[in-house]
């Protein structure tokens, strides 16, 4: 990075100043005749002050590279809307969250908005939820100086839908038969073996439990 200030401070005095060359390179010379602790600093009008401590001996050459970040970078957004199934009507009150990032939430408005700001650049797992519907869970690719768009239609809650995909089927009879009578989890009920869970199947599991034929 060219063109950024360097000044080498012993015992917080500037001794030496000098500006980084097309590459990037600088150099310092007649800095101690003898042993020493070295501060620099590289500073720019657009870039953050960065310092490092090295120790400098006389008649050798000392080697410090830095990364400076600049003080302008505009960090990312994400925002949408959450709305039921038919994409237009508004979810008040759901709840939008960054999943691995602190599992940051926010919570949409009365038009079913929501908002993150000042997201570092990156992919982010998703997840919106609200009361009453089953969650929905994407993936949104954030980066700086933009807002990415991520709108959620979420599918009513069914009464059953255990597995809350928003529907009801055989998973979720499995699953209400597994806690109702405290069979394990990956207890198999399609006893009939015709590959689904069925009316069948809940009747054999209970003669089965309670030792009826």
């Amino acid at each position: 990075m060219p063109g950024i200030r360097v000044d080498a401070k012993i015992n917080g005095t500037i001794a030496a100043t000098t500006f980084t060359c097309a590459d990037g390179g600088y150099q310092i010379v007649g800095l101690a005749l003898k042993s020493t602790s070295v501060t620099l600093e590289f500073s720019s009008s657009s870039y953050d002050t960065t310092t490092q401590t090295v120790d400098v001996s006389a008649g050798s050459v000392t080697q410090s590279d830095a990364v400076v970040e600049n003080k302008f970078a505009v960090p990312g957004a994400l925002t949408g809307v959450v709305t039921r199934a038919d994409g237009v009507t508004a979810l008040s009150g759901a709840r939008v969250t960054l999943e691995g990032l602190g599992n940051v939430t926010e919570s949409t408005d009365s038009g079913g908005a929501y908002a993150f700001s000042s997201l570092p650049e990156g992919t982010y797992t998703v997840r919106a939820s609200a009361t009453g519907f089953g969650g929905q869970t994407q993936l949104a690719n954030v980066t700086a100086f933009s807002t990415a768009p991520l709108d959620f239609r979420l599918l009513a809650a069914v009464k059953g839908d255990i597995d809350t995909n928003g529907a009801l089927n055989a998973s979720d009879v499995q699953l209400t038969i597994n806690s109702a009578l405290g069979l394990p989890a990956g207890y198999n009920c399609d006893l009939d073996k015709n590959g689904a869970v069925n009316a069948i199947d809940v009747q054999l599991v209970i003669n089965a439990v309670l030792g009826l034929r």
